[in-house]
């Protein structure tokens, strides 16, 4: 009778020792769990925020492109007035 209580006892606290060690591990798979997470959002944010201050230097270069061009046409178009007013002008005062 007595061996049967001492085994009941120890029976006892190993399980209670189990149940402890169960809930720890799993306190601490939830904490790793809860900075992969925090990990995995922050680096979506990063990448979010590179994605668009990579759009926004694309859009500014196109526009900078466009602008040259743009700069470009306006002169061309100047000098063709020049010279159409030049050859007009020789032309009338000839």
């Amino acid at each position: 009778m007595k061996i049967l209580k001492q085994q009941l006892n120890e029976k006892n606290a190993l399980k209670m020792k189990i149940e402890t060690e169960y809930e720890l591990l799993k306190k601490q798979r939830k904490s790793v769990f809860e900075s992969l997470i925090n990990k995995f959002k922050n680096r979506k944010f990063e990448l979010d925020l590179q994605q668009k201050q990579e759009k926004l230097l694309s859009e500014n270069q196109n526009l900078l492109k466009a602008s040259k061009i743009l700069s470009c046409v306006i002169i061309n178009n100047f000098l063709y007035r020049i010279i159409i007013i030049t050859f007009t002008d020789r032309n009338h005062n000839r």
